[in-house]
């Protein structure tokens, strides 16, 4: 476990929590038969193992397992059994948010990747000395850029799959509300479905139209020439 004037963190990476959560709520079903047979199963000798007592509080400090007892929680069984990438990047993301000191950065720096030395935004959020900052911040930045490529890989893939389902809607509903209008001087022709014999039937009402039209231009002109052609007599 790390600490920075009284923040702690995981020493454990964020992969070696996943791998854990995967053992308990996969391979154990989430109730380990007993405790030595899970840290065995997490390369420990034994449950009274310093190492093991301190990965399963990394774990915990993670939100994969309440305060006591070893049974996985809400975000543990996401972790193990994301649906797809998505769903991981946002597991873990949250994962990682239970982290306080992370958080803490996440908000003070806005989201943003930081920026000059990482160790004296350390000690503006933990009132730390100079020097132990200095000391933690390569590990704590670290952490705090998986956080944010998590966050960022979730929320990318989140954009594209929203795309994709506005596209495949707009594909399904432009075929479905597919229809032939034909509107010529005032008259229409509307016909509810793209086939081949609308189509022809709106070929024929465009020609009959036009038939139409050229006729009452032909009449038109007749009309206009017939004065004339008496004035000349």
């Amino acid at each position: 476990m790390g600490k920075i004037d009284g923040n702690s963190y995981p020493d454990i990476s964020p992969e070696t929590a996943e791998d854990i959560a995967d053992k308990l709520v996969n391979t154990f079903g989430g109730e380990p038969s007993s405790e030595n047979a899970f840290a065995q199963e997490i390369g420990h000798k034994s449950a009274d193992s310093g190492a093991y007592r301190g990965k399963i509080a990394d774990v915990r400090r993670y939100g994969l397992l309440p305060s006591r007892g070893l049974e996985p929680t809400e975000l543990a069984h996401r972790v193990a059994n994301p649906r797809d990438d998505t769903e991981r990047d946002q597991a873990l993301y949250d994962m990682m948010s239970h982290i306080d000191i992370l958080q803490r950065l996440e908000n003070h720096l806005n989201g943003q990747t930081p920026s000059g030395d990482f160790w004296r935004i350390l000690t503006e959020i933990t009132d730390a000395s100079p020097k132990d900052a200095r000391e933690k911040s390569d590990e704590i930045k670290k952490l705090y850029k998986r956080l944010l490529r998590y966050k960022e890989s979730a929320e990318s893939n989140t954009v594209s799959s929203n795309n994709r389902m506005e596209q495949d809607t707009g594909t399904s509903n432009a075929s479905s509300n597919a229809e032939i209008l034909v509107k010529i001087s005032g008259d229409e022709l509307q016909l509810s479905e793209i086939t081949e014999t609308n189509l022809k039937m709106a070929k024929v009402f465009v020609e009959s139209k036009k038939n139409e039209l050229v006729g009452d231009d032909s009449d038109q002109e007749d009309q206009d020439e017939g004065p004339k052609q008496a004035k000349l007599g």
